[in-house]
This record gives C-alpha cells, structure tokens and sequence, in this order.
C-alpha cells in the first residue's frame, strides 16, 4: 500500500486505462466465440439454404403539407339549414268516372265553291221619258159639260203602260176624283195624246215601262 500510495496521478490514469482495454477485449472474445455458429456440411455435398427475417427499416417521416399562405382573408363557411320537404304531394284520392270515349275521325270538309260574282250592269235601266208638253195631254176643252153645270172638280191619278216602240198600251185610274166621268175623260185624253221615248234595260236593249201622272180638273170660268 505504501506503493500505491507513491504513484502519481499520471501512472495511476495510466494502469485504470490499461486494465479496461483488457477487460474490453476479453468480453469481445468471450461475446464473438459464442456467437460462431458451427456448419456441418450435409452427406450429399449441397449447402442447406435459409431464409433469414430482415427487419424492415423504419418508415420515413413525410411532414403533412402545410396549407399556401394567402393574403385574402378566409371566409367563413355558413351552412344553411333547409327543412325537409314534404314528399307528400299527392292529393285526395279521386275516383275514376267512365272512359271518355274519343270522337270519331271526321274527314275534312272541301270548302263549297261559289259561282263568281256578277259583273256590274253596263248601262242604267230607266223607264219611258214623256216626249212634248204634258199640259196638253188634257185641256179646258175636254172638261164633260155635265160635269161643269154639275160643277164636278177634282184629281185623278193614273198609270200608263208603255211598248218598247213607246205607245201607251193600256191606262189605269190610280186615284179617283170621285166623279166617274171625270176618271174616265182622263184616260180618254192621255192614252190618245201622249208619246213616250220608250225605255231601255241594263244590256241597252229597249224595254216596256210604265208611267204615272195626274190630272187637276178645275171648272174654267
């Protein structure tokens, strides 16, 4: 102990090392000879093959995305709460009536065709025209004598017919005078005395006619 106790601080860290690097090396002999594995080879002259489990090597650490940096400013997601709808739809139930039955197919109808329209006349009916005065058709002379000391007045209306070549063919008292001798001298004189232009039809064509007049019978003084 007095040895030890004479060694310096150098030597003593020396021999510390010295014996851990003896002690390192035995525990490696001792750890590599007991691990060596002993092949025997087989009778036949092949090596026995295995499969040795690999442990897999662990799995890389990916960092999760980070979201992109915006300016804007995020807007915030309001959800809107929609009540259901009422599938029931369907009204009350309405019994069905008789089939309607469809009408029967009715073949159009040709429009009727109308005979054309016809043509405007090209001339003017018109009826007999007086030729000569009137006003002696009938004079003071022919007034009955009878009837003047009678003293008989009054007007009488008639209607002559009128040929196509303008002769009176016929004379009808229209309004009577009340006095027969005076109707009937009123007839006499007109249908002796009076000429007519005779009258004509639409085509231009001469045509009979009529033509009315009237006699004022006055007692001259």
């Amino acid at each position: 102990m007095a040895y030890v106790d004479r060694q310096t601080g150098t030597q003593r860290a020396a021999s510390l090392a010295s014996a851990a690097i003896l002690q390192g090396g035995i525990g490696a002999i001792l750890i590599y000879g007991l691990a060596t594995t002993v092949l025997v080879p087989p009778k036949d002259g092949h090596l026995p093959s295995s499969d040795f489990p690999l442990t897999p090597p662990p799995p890389e650490h990916v960092p999760p995305p980070q979201p992109a940096a915006s300016s804007a400013p995020s807007e915030t997601s309001i959800d809107t709460v929609t009540s259901p709808l009422d599938t029931n739809t369907t009204g009350p139930t309405v019994p069905s009536g008789p089939p309607i039955a469809s009408d029967p197919y009715v073949a159009p109808v040709a429009q009727p065709s109308f005979p054309p329209l016809p043509q405007p006349p090209h001339f003017t009916a018109r009826g007999p025209q007086p030729l000569g005065d009137r006003a002696r058709w009938v004079t003071t002379d022919d007034y009955p004598s009878s009837e003047i000391r009678a003293e008989h007045s009054g007007v009488t209306g008639y209607r002559l017919s009128i040929a196509a070549n303008g002769k009176v063919t016929g004379c009808e008292v229209m309004r009577s005078s009340g006095w027969p001798k005076l109707d009937a001298a009123t007839c006499a004189n007109v249908a002796r005395r009076a000429k007519f232009e005779p009258g004509s039809d639409t085509s231009g064509m001469k045509a009979a006619g009529s033509y009315s007049g009237s006699v004022v019978w006055t007692i001259p003084r």
